[in-house]
């Protein structure tokens, strides 16, 4: 099955905004210490109020797009062979 193009376009935009979107509402709550700021506030507006971790989604989402970019140019290098 080969990776789609418009698929990969689609997973990179959703991506970069829940990666953008949830760095931009967490605002001053974000750190990158494993355990939350002691003046911290739990964040429930934004991007929060529709996804439990759009950070490790975002990352995800990421990944995939990475691995189908790689299907692709995999797939487009044997196409270029073959004719």
């Amino acid at each position: 099955m080969p990776a789609n193009l418009g698929l990969t376009s689609i997973f990179g935009v959703l991506s970069v905004t829940l990666l953008w979107r949830s760095l931009f509402d967490l605002g001053q709550n974000l750190t990158p210490l494993p355990h939350p700021r002691h003046d911290g506030q739990l964040v429930q507006t934004g991007i929060y109020g529709l996804v439990r971790h759009p950070l490790y989604s975002g990352v995800i989402f990421y990944i995939v797009v990475l691995f189908f970019l790689l299907l692709l140019m995999r797939v487009g290098r044997l196409v270029g062979y073959i004719f």
